[in-house]
């Protein structure tokens, strides 16, 4: 899907991986989705299990003696869906979203409340900016796994989420645009001097450190900008290593 429906910024960045395990029934195998490589969501039909924990603990509080079909149908969805909202998603769940995010327009899926068809649809190239600014009022509500799809997208097209900001970092070479969290901005000096430094450490280094100080989702690689920093960007915070 990358080639036909990703956005041509993030083309060369994100890649989806699909693998179909050999006469597995309903379409059983691994997902994954690699951001500049790194592997930064993950899906295989183990997770079913955690759907079937939450249907039995659903079913559990569920005070009446009998379960209607209909009640038994709603109680699976909801316990599906409090699944896949903490990031415990079945492999047949994506195949299906695949085939109906394919087969309706990226509107539809974009506010859809299956969180997979969103992940796929914020990505899209038919989503264009105007409609994706709509979207940074939602986006501290959603789950921590889908922020880093909205907030890749977000960082690609220089849209800026309320409490984040931009940074400038380079190491002796190329300039490199982040798009960061605010507390980032304003206790740097704090963070530099908690920041384990070695020598021959690189702004690579120190974004792994913030990552994993204040979490995956702190800080948004951009874009590199070259070797000096043009005028609209002349207010953004810089620091060279």
């Amino acid at each position: 899907m990358e080639e036909d429906l990703l956005c041509e910024k993030l083309r060369g960045r994100v890649q989806y991986f699909f693998t179909i395990y050999h006469n597995a029934p309903d379409q059983y195998g691994r997902f994954a989705v690699r951001v500049d490589g790194t592997e930064i969501f993950k899906v295989n039909p183990y997770n079913e299990s955690v759907y079937i924990r939450y249907e039995r603990e659903l079913k559990a509080a569920w005070k009446a003696e009998h379960i209607s079909e209909k009640e038994n149908q709603r109680i699976e969805k909801e316990a599906a869906q409090k699944a896949v909202s903490e990031g415990y998603v079945d492999s047949y769940d994506v195949f299906r979203a695949i085939e109906l995010y394919r087969n309706q327009k990226p509107e539809q899926s974009l506010w859809s409340d299956n969180l997979l068809l969103r992940m796929f649809a914020v990505l899209d190239r038919r989503i264009g900016k105007r409609t994706l600014m709509k979207l940074t009022d939602v986006y501290e509500y959603l789950p921590d796994w889908l922020k880093q799809f909205y907030g890749l997208r977000f960082a690609v097209e220089e849209i800026l989420v309320s409490k984040r900001t931009m940074l400038l970092l380079s190491a002796d070479s190329g300039i490199s645009l982040y798009n960061a969290d605010v507390s980032i901005v304003k206790n740097f000096e704090e963070l530099l001097h908690t920041f384990p430094h070695k020598e021959g450490y690189t702004e690579q280094d120190f974004i792994t450190y913030l990552k994993k100080k204040l979490g995956e989702n702190a800080v948004w690689y951009v874009k590199d900008v070259g070797h000096s920093i043009g005028k609209e960007y002349r207010n953004v915070m810089w620091y060279n290593f």
